[in-house]
């Protein structure tokens, strides 16, 4: 066995070496779709990042309790905010709806998903995926489609 790959060694290397143009080309090929792999990869960890940056609290969800699940990422415009988050428990979402009835003294409608409640000009909208436990928090502004 260990002369099959002594021998399967020194038929690449005798290769390599008639075939240098060859070898180099799909080196190059390699290296350039390993590259574009890493830059695809890094360009959307960023995507997600800058999503991450952005603060719950500001703008339009001012005054609006922060979900303290780790955040998939956060969508703030002038007249709405999204927050995504994922591996959460029924039982953690309930308790921030409690957390927001009471904080902001309003009341969620209904008792399946999505839920909502107004909260002065805004609505605050809560959509939960059971089966895949993924859970957003909404809030948009009463005039935003206006």
């Amino acid at each position: 066995m260990k002369e099959k790959i002594i021998d399967l060694f020194k038929k690449a290397v005798t290769f390599a070496k008639d075939q240098k143009i060859l070898v180099i080309c799909i080196a190059a090929a390699l290296a350039v779709i390993i590259t574009g792999a890493v830059l695809i990869a890094v360009s959307g960890e960023d995507s997600v990042n800058n999503d991450s940056e952005k603060e719950w609290g500001i703008g339009i969800t001012e005054n609006i309790p922060e979900f303290e699940g780790e955040c998939d990422g956060i969508l703030l415009e002038e007249n709405f905010g999204t927050a995504y988050y994922s591996n959460v428990k029924s039982d953690e979402i309930e308790a921030y709806i409690s957390r927001i009835e009471t904080e902001c003294g309003v009341k969620f409608e209904g008792d399946k998903y999505p839920r909502s409640a107004v909260y002065g000009d805004k609505i605050i909208a809560i959509h939960y995926n059971v089966t895949e436990m993924k859970f957003s928090v909404t809030v948009v502004t009463e005039t935003a489609n206006t």
